[in-house]
């Protein structure tokens, strides 16, 4: 069995036998650098990138990997699969996380990770005939059904919670150092059948730590420092409009009487109190009467934190933001003129349309955990300024990698068939100008060339188009388009960012003039569904044709 052994900055690699990859983390290969990393995490706030651990060889071990033409490839896949437990207390707990992971006879290897609280293990899975699939779609459906199987079997038997991964294939670790790594060669591989899709992804849901704060369940997710500032300005105010006070009065003892109460109702501690007032310059001069009044108070009055001077109004928001923040994940997706949304701590890693059926579940949800929040209140929250705005083209741009100097865009061109000689070169004008008006390089011009392939039916020219968009954003390609309704039509240019007008021959002549309108539009002009005013909309689409007659 075989893993691949990549350098800390991951530009070289390296095929490695496990039981030289077990040898290393066991001798203390990097035993260095891993005490580093442990002792610069122990002054380091959670989250927070260590610079030590960019200096520690990364592993993978469910393939070999091979540098083919500048990039690396797959070479051969191995079966294995590796589970991470993070965020454990300490080297102790992880060391007996490893004993329970040994006990089981499907654990290849298990070994305490290099922040010295977390666990890696290593379980091996084959086909029921012993062999494991090499093909890259099969590869990617065996792998996630082996990775939900061994995380659920995990799960259940160490009763802790496993990472969750957005790509379980290329799952990897740092280079540990631990001498006490658990090794069996001889583990019993887990057999199961060779999916043939990829599998439904379940929720997973972990238990929330309970909350000893009367004033953090009051108004939960904010900072208890935050909680009393909110109690007591709204007892002050309270006080204020009870006794009628101003700041000319010169009988400051009702007020002060009535203040104490309120925040004693509220659960301010007393030196809360006696702190917070001088705040306000006009009270200063007063600071030794205050504390005095608020003693008394306090020693003569009973039923603290009874009933907080805080509106249901301020409590139910308070407690649908932070349940909204912990459950879920939300974003308006600004191509699509929708929200979207993903539950938190879920092996769901996509994000799926709100709808009514949704809006409910949240709010039934909502209610299980005593908050009543309703359908309505659920929209109100998710179609407001507290959710952020998503652009999905300028997300993937921005996250691609600087470029390679490698010309793939001709590369791209010559993958078609074609005797004209131009192609390669105005395929390649075309490409750019559809990705500069992705970045909105050019507002006063569209990109109003469209290539048009002409072949035999059944030849591959739609999936060749449809292949021009990255698996990323192929929700964002489309063959169909109804010139004969011009608002969609036109609409159609802000929800997609490639356009194939299929059976381009087949388009009425009265639509010519239409098309040529919108193939040179660079600004939409419309009004959208639902919405009162016409609002200029951002061109993403550019066009492509196919037909099969010339």
């Amino acid at each position: 069995m075989k893993a691949t052994l990549f350098s800390a900055n991951q530009k070289a690699q390296k095929t490695i036998e496990m039981e030289k990859l077990v040898g290393l983390i066991r001798n203390g290969y990097k035993e260095k650098q891993v005490a580093a990393l442990r002792e610069e995490l122990r002054y380091t706030i959670p989250g927070v990138s260590v610079k030590e651990a960019n200096r520690l060889p990364v592993v993978y071990f469910c393939s070999t990997i091979k540098k083919q033409d500048g990039t690396f490839v797959r070479d051969q896949y191995n079966g294995l699969v590796l589970l991470k437990i993070n965020n454990l207390a300490n080297c102790n707990e992880a060391k007996n996380v490893r004993r329970q992971a040994a006990g089981s006879l499907q654990t290849m290897a298990a070994f305490i990770g290099s922040s010295g609280k977390s666990v890696k293990i290593i379980i091996p899975f084959t086909l029921p005939d012993h062999t494991v699939p090499q093909n890259d779609t099969l590869i990617r459906f065996f792998h996630a059904r082996a990775y939900d199987r061994a995380a659920a079997y995990y799960r259940e038997e160490l009763q802790q919670q496993i990472a969750v991964e957005e790509n379980e294939l290329d799952a990897a670790c740092r280079l540990s150092f631990d001498p006490d790594i658990y090794y069996n060669p001889d583990a019993l591989p887990v057999r199961i059948e060779q999916p043939w899709e990829m599998p439904e992804k379940l929720p997973v849901s972990a238990p929330s730590p309970a909350v000893t704060d009367p004033l953090q369940r009051l108004v939960p997710g904010y900072e208890r420092s935050r909680i009393v500032s909110l109690l007591f300005e709204n007892s002050l105010r309270q006080a204020m409009d009870a006794t009628g006070y101003r700041k000319e009065d010169e009988d400051i003892k009702p007020f002060l009487t009535c203040l104490a109460e309120n925040c004693f109702r509220s659960g301010i501690p007393e030196e809360e109190v006696v702190k917070w007032l001088p705040v306000h310059t006009h009270f200063r001069i007063f600071e030794a009467e205050i504390r005095t009044t608020v003693h008394n108070v306090y020693c003569l009055s009973s039923g603290f934190g009874r009933k907080p001077c805080i509106r249901p109004e301020q409590v139910l928001a308070f407690q649908a933001d932070e349940f909204m923040k912990r459950r879920y994940e939300f974003r308006y997706n600004n191509m699509k003129g929708d929200a979207e949304y993903r539950e938190r701590k879920s092996y769901y890693f996509n994000f799926f349309p709100v709808n009514e059926q949704v809006l409910n579940s949240i709010s039934l949800n909502a209610q299980e955990e005593g908050i009543p929040l309703w359908d309505r209140d659920v929209k109100r929250y998710i179609y407001s300024n507290r959710v952020m705005h998503y652009s999905p083209i300028e997300e993937y741009m921005l996250e691609l990698p600087d470029w390679d100097g490698i010309d793939h865009i001709r590369r791209l061109a010559d993958t078609l068939p074609c005797n004209n000689p131009e192609w390669r070169n105005q395929f390649y004008r075309w490409f750019l100008s559809m990705v500069a008006h992705w970045n909105g390089l050019d507002r006063m011009h569209a990109n109003s060339v469209s290539p048009l392939l002409i072949g035999r039916q059944g030849c591959g020219k739609s999936t060749w188009c449809r292949n021009l968009l990255p698996p990323e954003l192929l929700e964002y390609y489309t063959d169909s388009i109804d010139f004969s309704n011009k608002r969609d039509a036109e609409l159609l240019l802000n929800r997609f960012a490639l356009i194939n007008i299929d059976e381009f021959d087949s388009v009425s002549p009265s639509h010519q003039a239409f098309l040529k309108h919108i193939l040179q539009k660079p600004v939409i002009n419309a009004r959208q569904p639902y919405k009162r005013s016409i609002q200029p909309l951002k061109r993403y689409a550019s066009f492509v044709a196919t037909s099969n007659n010339a």
